[in-house]
């Protein structure tokens, strides 16, 4: 083992990121101690081991870059985190609440691209989301829009890191089409 290692045996799940838009990781898949690799990733992020499961934006950017480039393209086997949901703060309650943003079964291969590009594909290639008649167009694209913003923001991504949002049916089938 390189350094003193953090554990999470003792972490507190319930605090907070300081962003106003963040992650969680939702189902238990993503171990942070799984093996001395991810460890020492998660351990070089900043306040990661503070407040898993919730992760800011840019520590899920700095995560899946690094576990893709010191883990999936080093071995050639992809890397599960789980189910990733996209969580913000209310301004007018303060208080934390779903966006209705997950990324579904979130893998990290060789020819993944970042975690907003991978997310939108997850969204929009789900079954369950094309298939819900509770979901219009208007509310997904609002949804994804901010999404997309609070990347910009909190991860510092650019717009040539990330795709545009589609502003309109017919656009959205092409988008559809280019990220199957």
């Amino acid at each position: 083992m390189f350094g003193k290692k953090k554990t999470f045996l003792n972490r507190n799940p319930s605090t907070p990121v300081e962003d106003d838009y963040f992650a969680r990781f939702a189902d238990g898949v993503f171990e942070p101690d799984a093996d001395e690799i991810v460890s020492n990733i998660v351990n070089d992020l900043d306040g990661l081991v503070d407040s898993f499961p919730a992760i800011s934006l840019a520590n899920l950017k700095q995560l899946t870059e690094s576990i893709k480039n010191d883990i999936v393209n080093q071995t050639g086997k992809s890397f599960s985190l789980g189910t990733v949901e996209f969580l913000k703060i209310d301004l007018d309650s303060g208080k934390v609440v779903e966006t209705g943003l997950e990324w579904t079964d979130a893998t990290i291969s060789v020819g993944s691209e970042n975690f907003v590009v991978e997310t939108l594909k997850s969204i929009f290639n789900s079954e369950s989301t094309r298939m819900n008649d509770e979901i219009n167009f208007l509310e997904l694209a609002n949804g994804t829009t901010e999404f997309v913003q609070s990347a910009k923001k909190y991860a510092s991504m650019t717009d040539a890191d990330l795709p545009s949002i589609p502003t309109e049916a017919g656009t959205m089938r092409r988008f559809l089409k280019m990220y199957r």
